[in-house]
């Protein structure tokens, strides 16, 4: 099977419900150009509630994904703008109604650019791991150093 590349995003930033905030995190990684300026993905989030996969589009200056709870049926629509603070600022909607509407900023991060995905239906967690990393490091993304080197910032 040939490898995909991706970019592999992390994700961090909370959502208002009611007078509660609730802090989430994660990662999306891309799948497809959608045009020339944006990008579809998918990815993991977790917060107060629990698991979710996320499924959206990169455009410009626009985050959009729908969120789906592991252990629940219905879908939070999210839909952010980035403002002159490079923040994504904006609103989720929910049918639910103990879920309802609110208001939503977060931060996305290019944490891994062009890594080669190699999509299985099956495969073994140690042995993706192991592939994943000698790849990365093959391709200069990541350095092995001994644990005797101390660690510098260049």
């Amino acid at each position: 099977m040939e490898p995909e590349k991706r970019d592999v995003y992390g994700i961090t930033g909370f959502f208002v419900q009611g007078s509660n905030q609730y802090y989430f995190g994660g990662f999306f990684s891309t799948e497809k150009e959608v045009d020339f300026f944006g990008k579809e993905f998918r990815g993991d989030l977790i917060d107060h509630f629990g698991m979710s996969d996320i499924q959206g589009k990169l455009i410009n200056s626009s985050l959009i994904f729908d969120k789906k709870y592991n252990d629940r049926q219905d879908i939070i629509h999210y839909d952010f703008k980035m403002n002159e603070n490079r923040l994504w600022v904006g609103n989720y909607s929910s049918s639910n109604k103990s879920v309802g509407n609110g208001r939503a900023i977060c931060r996305t991060h290019l944490d891994f650019e062009n890594v080669n995905f190699i999509i299985r239906d099956y495969v073994d967690i140690e042995n993706w791991v192991t592939n994943l990393v000698e790849g990365m490091v093959r391709e200069g993304i990541v350095k092995v150093v001994s644990e005797d080197t101390p660690l510098k910032k260049e």
